[in-house]
């Protein structure tokens, strides 16, 4: 298997590496420059923190966002 350096320094890892990860999986980088720069990542076994919207996201149940009132609210005066 190979991947490409993009020019923003990105590494688009192939198909078969993405099998059983899911977005926000946490890798562990080691790094070997002696001859030729090796690069092992290796999944990290903490949990990825997940925030609320993954879990908003995740919801199993579909969800509706209340319209909002398109009026104006009334000008205070606090004199």
């Amino acid at each position: 298997m190979t991947a490409e350096l993009t020019m923003d320094g990105q590494v688009t890892l192939p198909k078969e590496a993405l099998e059983n990860l899911v977005p926000g999986t946490q890798f562990e980088v080691s790094i070997d420059s002696r001859e030729k720069v090796t690069i092992t990542l290796r999944q990290s076994e903490e949990e990825p923190e997940s925030n609320w919207v993954d879990e908003l996201f995740a919801c199993p149940h579909p969800f509706e966002v209340p319209e909002r009132s398109k009026e104006l609210p009334r000008e205070v005066d606090l004199s």
